[in-house]
């Protein structure tokens, strides 16, 4: 099983996939649909699990994004996926301002990620 999640446009529709970006994550069951949707430059891939919904050893990190280098479309995915309210918030600006507070004050969760510099 892998998760993907749509990181360009605002919707995709192909090889057996249909996903918005309001929820940008898809599981896909095999490896050759994944390659031809990563082919695409529109899909990252998040998480790869065995059928035990194990996480195998493939000796690569996934790495994720810092919410300060999201995209506009991906900071609304982070604060609805993290119940961080952004209405009436209309530009990228004040929405990543809004996520990092209540990151700060304990309301959200950090994404997990590793940027390489470790």
């Amino acid at each position: 099983m892998y998760k993907i999640k749509l990181i360009r446009g605002h919707s995709y529709n192909g090889y057996g996939v249909k996903v918005k970006a309001e929820q940008p994550f898809v599981n896909v069951e095999d490896k050759e649909t994944v390659d031809l949707l990563m082919e695409t430059g529109r899909f990252e891939l998040v998480e790869v699990a065995d059928g035990n919904g194990k996480e195998p050893d493939s000796g690569e990190d996934v790495v994720e994004k810092s919410v300060d280098k999201m995209n506009e479309t991906e900071l609304d995915a982070y604060a609805t996926e993290n119940g961080i309210d952004l209405t009436g918030l209309k530009k990228k600006a004040e929405k990543l301002a809004k996520i990092q507070q209540t990151v700060a004050d304990g309301n959200g969760k950090e994404p997990d990620f590793n940027d390489g510099n470790e």
